[in-house]
């Protein structure tokens, strides 16, 4: 029984959720939402979720005070319903065992029998460099205690979701970004400075005549490659001119002026 069903079973969480949707409830915005800072550095966070496990009242046996093991009367001891529809025989698992042919009288009233109670832990773990969005980790052992904990825990699985950034865009290994420039400095070129995801100055050339969607490429200071962090990606400037909304007269003389000169016609 997957983790998921096992939650369904146990009232944990209602019929309605989907898998996907469990899943996401597992992983708490703390642990698994990484940064691009995080995703270029590599780090190690504290993941904090909620997870089965073993009943501290009953200490995972499900048994309270004078607890007795009974048939079940139900389904007389087989676990199985047995329909007969004409000619057609069904078999379902006995709900009032659950399949297990016998009843827990006076069950623990912390779990109710289960043997296991949900819980609130937390485990460290690495973000590693240039993981993706969507990416899934897997650490053995920190899910689900099974049920009268008869059994290894299982598996917790983690889902990487990047948070967005005040300033790059992410696609693949690059970084891209929007670079302002005034709409003058396009027309006659221009020095600009940027930063970089890890805080380094960057100066660089405007070309006269650039334009509205130029691109200019800083090769290598994207992020790095996933299992591969001696490689990187290239961050990418986007020029987005900047069109002043106020002229003074003077200047909308000079501009006319200029209108009437043959590279602006």
């Amino acid at each position: 029984m997957s983790n998921y069903e096992l939650a369904i079973k146990n009232g944990v969480i209602p019929s309605t959720m989907s898998e996907v949707d469990y899943l996401k409830s597992l992983y708490g915005k703390d642990g698994s939402n990484v940064t691009l800072e995080d995703i270029y550095n590599g780090t190690e966070k504290t993941l904090k979720y909620k997870r089965m496990d073993k009943c501290p009242t009953c200490g995972g046996s499900g048994k309270g005070h004078n607890s007795r093991v009974e048939t079940c009367t139900h389904c007389g001891g087989t676990g199985q319903f047995f329909q007969q529809n004409g000619f057609v025989q069904t078999i379902t698992t006995c709900p009032h065992c659950k399949g297990k042919g016998t009843i827990l009288i006076n069950p623990c009233p912390t779990c109710n029998g289960n043997g296991i109670v949900e819980t609130e832990t937390q485990v460290k773990i690495n973000v590693p460099k240039g993981v993706a969005q969507g990416t899934q980790m897997n650490i053995q052992g920190n899910g689900h205690a099974p049920l009268n904990c008869d059994g290894i825990y299982g598996d917790l699985f983690i889902v990487f979701t990047e948070n967005p950034h005040n300033k790059f865009e992410r696609i693949g290994d690059d970084l891209y970004f929007e670079l302002k420039i005034p709409v003058i400095d396009g027309m006659l070129g221009c020095n600009v400075e940027v930063e970089t995801i890890d805080g380094k100055k960057l100066s660089t050339k405007v070309s006269q005549g650039s334009e509205d969607g130029d691109k200019i490429r800083f090769g290598g200071k994207g992020l790095p490659k996933f299992n591969h962090d001696n490689l990187h990606g290239n961050m990418i400037g986007v020029i987005k001119l900047v069109i002043p909304k106020k002229l003074s007269e003077e200047e909308i003389e000079l501009l006319k002026q200029l209108k009437e000169k043959e590279n602006f016609k």
